[in-house]
């Protein structure tokens, strides 16, 4: 008799404690994951980021979950998806654990640097400013692309200071990066290297310092522009920079 209650007892409080929600269910199943794992089992995670856009109660939550999935010390394919998902509702909440990730280096690096290319908040920039101070010239270049595409004028002197050196490969990437951010001071950095490069790191060079033009004449300041094609125009320039430097001029002139 007295079996039969404690055994009802339990069932009642078993009935009682609230089901885990599928979302619990794909948190536990992400911390888990292995290459090979059935997707299905973390699909309630991307039904959910979908739901978040528009929901920043939501979005914070998910950040929050996934950062503690990075830093649990999930395997790596938990932790590569972990990070691929920060990329779309992360924020400098979760910055420290992607600089973490990328800092260590292994399969998830990639995807924590573009998370963090992708994360718009200033800290993800400087985590990755950061990692380019700490890191050999051979690992540079990736997180010189990333700091190109997030165009942060914070940027410019770190990038700069890649355009010397013995990597060639570098320089040309801090020179497309530079290109991409424009800006006076980029301008000026690529400027000033361009006068000491040779061979393909100039044409890397004057190919974004013709990306800095184009930009000064969509900001609509067409004297800045001209002065950059101008100082372009020199014989024994490749036809495409020399055609693209005789368009510019033309309007910059015409410019208003």
């Amino acid at each position: 008799m007295r079996r039969a209650m404690m055994q009802k007892t339990v069932e009642c409080l078993a009935d009682a404690a609230p089901a885990a929600s599928p979302l619990d269910g794909a948190f536990a199943a992400l911390a888990a994951y292995e290459w090979g794992t059935d997707a299905n089992a973390v699909r309630p995670i991307e039904d959910a980021i979908a739901a978040a856009f528009g929901n920043p109660q939501l979005r914070a939550e998910l950040e929050t979950r996934l950062g503690a999935v990075v830093k649990s010390g999930a395997p790596p394919a938990g932790l590569l998806l972990a990070c691929k998902h920060l990329s779309r509702v992360g924020g400098a909440g979760c910055v420290p654990a992607l600089a973490a990730v990328l800092a260590g280096g292994g399969e998830a690096a990639p995807a924590a640097r573009y998370a963090l290319e992708r994360i718009t908040a200033p800290e993800a920039g400087q985590a990755l400013r950061a990692e380019l101070a700490r890191t050999p010239p051979a690992g540079r270049i990736g997180i010189i692309n990333s700091l190109g595409v997030r165009r942060e004028p914070e940027s410019v002197p770190a990038l700069a200071a890649c355009l010397g050196g013995d990597a060639p490969e570098v320089a040309a990437a801090a020179a497309a990066a530079l290109g991409d951010i424009g800006g006076e001071e980029a301008a000026k950095a690529l400027g000033a290297a361009r006068a000491k490069a040779a061979g393909d790191l100039r044409l890397a060079i004057a190919d974004a310092l013709l990306a800095c033009a184009e930009r000064l004449l969509a900001e609509g300041k067409p004297a800045d522009a001209r002065a950059l094609y101008e100082s372009l125009d020199s014989a024994g320039q490749p036809a495409h920079v020399a055609e693209a430097v005789r368009r510019g001029i033309t309007r910059a002139r015409g410019a208003k």
